[in-house]
């Protein structure tokens, strides 16, 4: 995915949590991310979701969403590009991840 620098980006990983409690970490490269006034994390029902606010050069790279409940855990990822000017909003929906073990 691609966006452009200045605008905002939201990533969305849903999930089926098959009715048990679940908790989201957001990941750029190995790094696990922190909420802040550039990054706004969020977890709601089935879908974790991460905006990136006035998207810049360095916020290039791979994001995952790593899922997890007390039967384990599962982690979906996605590439973003910065490139030019221009006047849209980006969304990038992770794939979605069951993260029930048996």
């Amino acid at each position: 995915m691609t966006c452009a620098v200045k605008n905002q980006v939201t990533l969305k990983c849903t999930f089926d949590n098959g009715g048990l409690d679940v908790t989201a970490s957001w990941y750029k490269g190995d790094k696990e991310m922190t909420k802040s006034k550039h990054y706004l994390m969020t977890l709601t029902g089935r879908e974790a979701t991460l905006v990136l606010k006035d998207v810049k050069p360095s916020d290039a790279g791979e994001y995952s969403c790593e899922i997890s409940n007390p039967l384990g855990r599962d982690k979906s990822s996605c590439k973003l590009s910065v490139s030019g000017k221009s006047m849209f909003t980006s969304k990038c929906n992770l794939e979605q991840k069951t993260v029930i073990i048996l």
